[in-house]
């Protein structure tokens, strides 16, 4: 039987220099109170930034705006 060591999952690549580590920390503490859960390392991530009250990246917040219209798009064309 092969056992298997659980690890902090790899953090999303955001807020770096601007709170990163403190980020990190809150995440990992998060990981941890949820039972170090395989997956959804994200999860932990952007809950941390909420609650420290950090902002995405800005590069960011443009890839959510442009997935917006791609998805308006889907729900035209699937209307027609």
């Amino acid at each position: 039987m092969e056992v298997r060591e659980k690890t902090a999952p790899a953090a999303p690549a955001t807020t770096e220099g601007r709170g990163g580590n403190a980020v990190a920390r809150r995440a990992y503490q998060l990981w941890l109170e949820r039972g170090c859960p395989d997956g959804s390392p994200e999860e932990d991530w952007y809950r941390a930034e909420r609650e420290l009250g950090i902002e995405a990246k800005p590069v960011e917040q443009a890839n959510r705006a442009a997935a917006e219209p791609e998805a308006q798009a889907e729900a035209v064309g699937s209307a027609i």
